[in-house]
């Protein structure tokens, strides 16, 4: 493990109880979990192929599971569960303890950093966290709760941090009217967030940044939600029906086009993404 110290980051965030009392943005962890998603891609790109996760309940579940969606991608990402003692999630909800499970299941690696007699389980284990990383990604309000042991132990070694936390501060502080509307329908499964806008997704997602969009109506069972440049995206309520309304092009009538086909024909593809990027 001390070998590849240099490309291993650790985790460690808040746990599941105090994440919903931090704002009232009810999207919260979803953002969570997709800015943390970009992050792994960000320190992939500079190296980083390990992590260190205690997959406690919380934000370290969260991380954990999107380790897991990149290691689809990249074969080189490894995930090594790290666990203070044994039988941590034995308080655990239902839920997680599901969720716990699987992760185990997938991960390159299951550690126990301490025994369960020893004296300070959180002391060694977060030693144990330390020492084996060159990176931290944490998840806490720095103006709320002091810094932990750990997080005051990485900064005297100089250790770098990111705060996910502190990178959605703008997104938490925004109170854009549009984010606010769209934030309703956060459960739709056609939709995800992340702190710049909303994502369709599909096999290649497009992320709308909030500031493009024009209008955002409820009408009967469909959700139209109106670009600037007066592309219109309307999602069904009630199922997976997703449609995008073109402007019209050389004076051609606008054609309505099926989301899934929409996602296989490349060259549309291409027309939609050009559209929404130069409104």
């Amino acid at each position: 493990m001390e070998s590849q110290q240099s490309k291993t980051v650790s985790l460690t965030g808040y746990d599941t109880e105090t994440i919903p009392n931090l704002t009232t943005n009810t999207n919260l962890l979803n953002i969570i979990a997709c800015e943390f998603y970009d992050t792994i891609q960000q320190l992939y790109d500079k190296g980083f192929t390990t992590y260190l996760s205690s997959i406690k309940n919380g934000f370290d579940l969260i991380a954990a599971e999107a380790i897991l969606k990149h290691k689809k991608e990249y074969l080189d990402i490894k995930l090594i569960v790290a666990v203070p003692c044994i039988g941590q999630e034995s308080s655990f909800n239902n839920l997680e303890k599901t969720r716990y499970k699987a992760i185990c299941e997938l991960a390159d690696k299951v550690i126990f950093t301490a025994s369960n007699d020893h004296e300070n389980i959180p002391y060694i284990h977060q030693q144990y966290l330390l020492t084996n990383c060159s990176q931290l990604i944490c998840c806490y309000d720095e103006s709320k709760i002091k810094k932990t042991y750990l997080i005051n132990q990485i900064v005297g070694a100089k250790i770098p941090i990111i705060n996910i936390y502190t990178v959605l501060s703008d997104y938490l502080n925004d109170t854009n009217s549009i984010k606010s509307i769209l934030i309703q329908y956060q459960n739709l499964s056609q939709l995800t967030f992340n702190k710049n806008g909303f994502i369709l997704k599909g096999k290649t997602p497009i992320t709308i940044p909030f500031e493009r969009i024009k209008t955002v109506k409820k009408k009967s069972a469909y959700l139209f939600i109106t670009l600037k440049n007066e592309t219109i995206i309307r999602i069904s309520t009630v199922s997976n029906n997703c449609t995008i309304e073109l402007p019209k092009i050389n004076d051609n009538p606008i054609v309505s086009y099926c989301w899934r086909i929409y996602e296989t024909i490349y060259n549309l593809h291409k027309t939609i993404k050009r559209w929404i990027s130069t409104s």
